[in-house]
């Protein structure tokens, strides 16, 4: 990353203001591990875009790219005291990654609970029209504190608008 990629990207999770198709790459200090996010602009809303080298990584790094949004994850120290996990369950990928966003806001709403980084420990697909498709991840990060941690623009609800999920 360019020292001007990561002036951009200062830029943006100060202000939070105009967040254009700014590519955000994060070092391995961080809760991404060096991968990827953007936040692309929508009519009052902004939607979240992050990819990885297989789905495990682009749902690890959608939980990022959530809370990145709401509050500077760089200043998040893990607490390993409020390490917890998360199952969720969707009848399909879209409603999987609907579902655990939610779950991730839900916890960030109700707990105070900043994500810094996440493992996923499973990620399945339904292999009839009967079975679900899961996820069940660790979430490591601490409790939102205005003393330590910057906020961001409030995120208050998950939509389906223009959701898309890319496996090649």
């Amino acid at each position: 990353v360019s020292d001007e990629n990561l002036l951009t990207i200062e830029e943006n999770i100060s202000n939070r203001k105009n967040i254009s198709r700014t590519v955000t790459t994060l070092d391995s200090k961080d809760g991404c591990a060096g991968e990827f996010f953007e936040y692309l602009d929508h009519t009052a809303d902004v939607q979240c875009h992050a990819w990885g080298c297989n789905m495990e990584e682009a749902f690890q790094n959608m939980a990022c790219c959530l809370m990145n949004y709401m509050t500077d994850i760089s200043l998040i120290n893990i607490d390993s005291e409020k390490t917890t996990t998360i199952s969720v369950k969707g009848h399909d990928f879209h409603t999987l990654l609907y579902n655990y966003m939610n779950e991730l806001l839900f916890k960030f709403s109700t707990d105070s609970f900043c994500v810094k980084k996440v493992k996923i420990q499973s990620l399945t697909r339904g292999e009839s029209t009967d079975e679900d498709c899961s996820v069940t991840a660790i979430l490591y990060g601490d409790t939102f504190d205005m003393s330590k941690h910057s906020s961001g623009t409030k995120v208050k609800a998950i939509t389906y608008s223009d959701m898309q999920i890319h496996e090649k």
